[in-house]
């Protein structure tokens, strides 16, 4: 898409790529068809779909361009096609295949379906093969798993609390709870940082909902840049802690496994 748009660029300038963006939205929300969700997702979903038709009359020319870090549009646009699901309060989930080490979570077959989510923008033939074989050997190891991935949505950040994580991920369970290939629920984010938690308690719930029912968590390696701004320009605690040296954002990750994710939601 993105090799499409500089050629859209060259010749019809930013409005250009925004027009054919806006077309290339509006295409997507006519033809999107679904798989039928549980009744409280489903409502979730068509609140979304509303606001991006709506965005389409509103939003400025700059929104419709896909060259900044992260751009809402990029979401927006992999909710239409069907890529991701909003689950309500602030946050949105793909299922993707997660490596996992064996210790992390109980062995389960994997052999049952295809992945249908994520990666909507990767199409070389040469990177999908590898990760096809990649995918193959681990699953064969054991160290693969089919998941729901979770991600924070920015424009939703008013929601972002522990009531609404909590009813987020209830809507989530009816998914899953109809979906028998997905082995769990993975996250991986500085949000989840101890350190990050201790200068921010406000942070606790992303990790202690999920650790107190059943969920494995780790420290998953150091954030890329993009991810330590966000980490550090969001909080003035941090950020004062990061200038003097008392503070570096790391990742963490956890994996909910699904039968206790499923027994946290029933409330059993």
């Amino acid at each position: 898409m993105h090799t499409e748009l500089r050629l859209v660029e060259n010749h019809q300038g930013r409005q250009g790529v925004a027009n054919h963006l806006r077309a290339v939205v509006e295409v997507l929300i006519d033809e999107l068809n679904p798989e039928p969700l549980p009744e409280g997702l489903a409502s979730v979903v068509q609140e979304e779909v509303d606001r991006i038709r709506e965005d389409l009359s509103v939003q400025p020319d700059e929104y419709y361009q896909l060259e900044e870090r992260r751009r809402p549009l990029e979401k927006d646009i992999a909710i239409c096609a069907g890529g991701v699901w909003p689950i309500g309060g602030a946050w949105l989930v793909e299922e993707r295949w997660v490596d996992v080490r064996p210790r992390d979570l109980p062995v389960r077959d994997n052999s049952h379906g295809q992945s249908r989510g994520s990666s909507v923008f990767v199409s070389n033939p040469l990177y999908q093969a590898a990760r096809m074989l990649k995918r193959r050997v681990l699953v064969a190891l054991g160290w693969r798993r089919r998941c729901f991935v979770v991600h924070t949505v920015e424009r939703r950040i008013r929601r972002f609390s522990a009531s609404e994580q909590e009813k987020a991920f209830r809507n989530l369970a009816e998914l899953v709870a109809q979906r028998p290939e997905i082995d769990g629920i993975y996250r991986s984010s500085w949000f989840l940082d101890p350190a990050a938690v201790e200068l921010t308690p406000g942070l606790a719930f992303l990790a202690s909902l999920p650790s107190e029912n059943g969920a494995v968590v780790w420290a998953s390696g150091l954030p890329d840049e993009g991810a330590i701004e966000d980490a550090v320009g969001k909080s003035g605690k941090r950020k004062a802690a990061y200038e003097r040296g008392e503070y570096t954002p790391r990742i963490y990750s956890y994996i909910w496994p699904r039968d206790a994710f499923l027994k946290w939601a029933s409330g059993k």
